[in-house]
């Protein structure tokens, strides 16, 4: 009797453990299939930097390799440049023409890649600076402009009666009153512009004698 119950005993100890194995193994092959969905998916984000792309990358290729789930180097250079947007596919071409995708490393292609994300970001940085100054040289050129239109256009003002100061606060509001009303810069409409600000003083007066 006392054999006959440790048989038994001994057996549905194995059966649990085999259930419990079973369960385990469900639950790895889930987490594999999504990690692997999650790699065949994989995109660069828009804006991401090659670093953040790396760890996102390397994060997933690691933990399938940690569930027994092995990819080879092939694999993963393959994936990483067809998961590259459009302004990347230059970079992309070069790279298959000149490099053995075979032999690539991962840690390789991810250094090439951020060689070449610092030249697009010198570039982008290049053309803002050449935008600022192109910017500084309209609103120089508009201010000059307007002086020079001031003193030509208005008989009843001279050189020394507009200050730096009050031209610059001129050249704001004229500015935003072209943008306001879809307007060019020209003479004609700074001379309408000014106009317009002598009849908004002379209606301010004429509120302050009434009231």
């Amino acid at each position: 009797m006392i054999i006959i119950s440790s048989l038994i005993t001994v057996t549905a100890m194995w059966d649990a453990l085999e259930t419990l194995r079973e369960g385990t193994n469900d639950v790895k092959q889930s987490k594999i299939n999504t990690l692997v969905q999650q790699y065949e998916l994989f995109r660069i984000e828009d804006s991401e930097s090659i670093s953040s792309m790396q760890m996102r990358f390397t994060h997933i290729v690691n933990k399938l390799q940690k569930l027994g789930k092995d990819i080879s180097n092939q694999d993963c250079t393959n994936n990483i440049l067809t998961c590259m947007t459009r302004e990347w596919q230059s970079k992309v071409i070069a790279i298959k023409e000149s490099q053995n995708l075979n032999a690539l490393s991962m840690i390789t292609l991810f250094g090439k890649l951020k060689e070449h994300e610092h030249e697009i970001n010198r570039f982008k940085s290049s053309d803002e600076d050449s935008k600022k100054k192109e910017r500084k040289s309209i609103s120089l050129n508009t201010t000059s402009s307007v002086s020079t239109s001031l003193v030509q256009n208005d008989d009843e003002c001279d050189d020394a009666s507009i200050n730096k100061e009050e031209m610059r606060l001129f050249v704001r509001r004229y500015n935003h009153y072209i943008k306001r009303n879809g307007l060019k810069h020209n003479d004609k409409n700074i001379v309408n512009f000014r106009k317009a600000s002598r009849k908004g003083k002379e209606s301010d007066s004429d509120e302050k004698l009434v009231s």
